[in-house]
């Protein structure tokens, strides 16, 4: 082994980290449908050295999250609340039995993404504009580093208004020197830095770019650096905006005339629309960057109680009943291509990507079902045609992913809708029931679970499928809660929600050409939702 290498995740995230994801320490934060940990994992995939991430005493690991961390090679090791930071490195170091050997400790809240690992006894110096309190160095007059805790009265910037600061990474060739060094400063951290440099001097290293997730706005920030990408669109985000750009110019012209045709009582509910843009033969439009989350983080990663999905699903219908105060003109509105007609076609292209016939049975769990076309077919069937007070304001994509909560406001945020029923001709209406159905598939379905890779699937070589999702407390009464409301005046239990969200997983399988496991789990979903619906 090369070492030892800690990642510091043994005290939680702050306040504002609690009033929106619930108790979590900070490897565990959310950020591009995945944990920071993860991409901390990433950084030192290639190290030789022992892995160990630190968690409160008190955080409960669930068995999916636990088995991830050990697949990632981490021994997790419990330390005590309440702390500090140095005292909490002290037990690791103890319950670890981690005596000897170089010893490299990285900020749970911090990713930098060139780890200077060949070099030791160092730490890592990046460069910020912000009114926070990093640990930073100067040089005596001797010529000595000393270290000290940001923001010393009077302190002034260099010009530009950026300082150096202690980025959150560091290296001590002499693991034992450390733990003296930890003793002899009363196990406080950046004292720790000055009593083993002077042993053992410790040289700042310039790291270049690194994203800080320990504070709210800083983490919204660092989350728009690192952002996901379907393979139909691309996302361009800076720090006042979102730029959404994409081949299929009529998806974009669809999507733009939905913004720019929503009446003021649901204008609210969006970001700022900023216009349009053509670029290297794409088309697209521009929206104000929201510093929110989406709601599929909230819902796969987050740990909030019951009481504030209440809040957000309050929150969902008055988006929905804002919408049901608008409809078509046109009486002959007609909604029946988002079904049947929709799902058809899609299927057709998977059958075409993949080889699999619509026409062959399937069974999941051992029980035997009809093939994919029947099922299509029987889920249409079990759609009442659309009456005249299911037709609204639609968005069209209405699950976690494009739903963002404002906590302070108290009210949602929607980005990236559909734009249309029919291919070629851009609406802003559609059926109250496809939107209730997209929400139905994320709380529900576990649409937001199998994208960001949060479940576990069996038999992927047969006909004969089971997904499994993790099932917590919380999960549970959120689900409760779920059936037994009214979105936009309409029960769910009276929208048809369940066999269109079968159809909606069936047609996303040509969507995801590019991730046949995802593909897969997609499929097997919509045989698990099959099965209970038909039951």
């Amino acid at each position: 082994m090369g070492g030892t290498f800690i990642i510091t995740s043994g005290a939680y995230a702050g306040p504002d980290f609690v009033s929106t994801f619930g108790l979590l320490p900070p490897a565990f934060l959310p950020v591009g449908n995945q944990r920071l940990y993860e991409l901390q994992a990433e950084l030192i995939d290639k190290t030789d050295s022992r892995k160990i991430i630190s968690v409160p005493d008190d955080f409960m690991i669930e068995d999916h999250e636990r088995a991830r961390l050990m697949a990632l090679g981490f021994d997790i090791i419990p330390v005590s609340t309440g702390i500090s930071l140095g005292a909490s490195i002290a037990q690791v170091l103890e319950r670890g039995t981690v005596t000897s050997g170089k010893l490299e400790i990285l900020h749970g809240d911090t990713y930098i993404f060139g780890l200077p690992t060949d070099k030791t006894d160092i730490v890592s110096e990046g460069t910020s504009s912000d009114y926070y309190s990093w640990a930073e160095y100067e040089t005596t007059p001797s010529g000595a580093i000393s270290f000290f805790d940001g923001l010393r009265a009077g302190q002034s910037a260099a010009k530009g208004g950026a300082r150096p600061v202690l980025s959150g990474y560091f290296c001590f060739e002499d693991t034992d020197f450390y733990r003296t060094a930890l003793s002899v400063s009363d196990f406080h951290f950046v004292p720790s830095l000055n009593v083993y440099s002077k042993m053992r001097p410790l040289q700042p290293v310039p790291t270049g770019r690194w994203l800080d997730f320990g504070h709210l706005d800083r983490y919204y920030k660092s989350r728009a650096d690192i952002t996901t990408e379907r393979a139909f669109n691309s996302m361009d985000i800076s720090r006042r905006s979102a730029r959404k750009s994409s081949n299929d110019a009529f998806k974009m012209t669809a999507e733009t005339d939905w913004f720019e045709s929503l009446p003021r009582t649901v204008k609210t509910f969006t970001p700022q629309f900023l216009g349009t843009h053509t670029d290297n033969g794409q088309t697209g439009y521009e929206t104000e960057h929201l510093y929110l989350s989406p709601l599929s983080d909230l819902h796969v990663f987050g740990r909030l109680p019951t009481f504030v999905w209440q809040r957000i699903f309050q929150s969902c219908d008055a988006f929905l009943t804002a919408c049901r105060g608008h409809g078509p003109d046109n009486p002959q509105f007609n909604c029946e291509g988002l079904y049947r007609e929709k799902t058809l076609t899609r299927l057709n292209l998977f059958s075409q990507q993949s080889g699999l016939s619509l026409s062959d049975s399937w069974r999941y769990s051992g029980h035997p079902l009809p093939s994919l076309r029947s099922i299509a077919e029987q889920c249409a069937e079990a759609i009442p045609a659309a009456s005249q007070d299911h037709l609204q304001i639609m968005h069209g994509d209405f699950c976690f992913s494009n739903i963002f909560y404002d906590f302070r406001a108290d009210t949602i945020r929607v980005v990236d809708p559909r734009g249309y029923v029919t291919d070629g001709y851009p609406t802003i209406f559609g059926d109250i029931r496809y939107d209730i159905a997209k929400l139905h598939h994320s709380v529900i379905g576990g649409y937001d679970s199998i994208i960001s890779g949060v479940y576990s699937l069996e038999g992927q070589t047969s006909t004969d499928l089971i997904i499994n999702f993790p099932q917590t407390a919380h999960l549970m009464e959120r689900q409760a809660d779920f059936r037994q409301r009214t979105f936009g005046g309409l029960e769910v239990s009276d929208s048809a929600a369940e066999p269109i969200s079968i159809l909606l997983f069936l047609s996303m399988l040509p969507l995801h050409a590019d991730r046949p496991d995802r593909q897969r789990a997609f499929l097997a979903n919509a045989l698990r939702l099959f099965q209970e619906f038909d039951t």
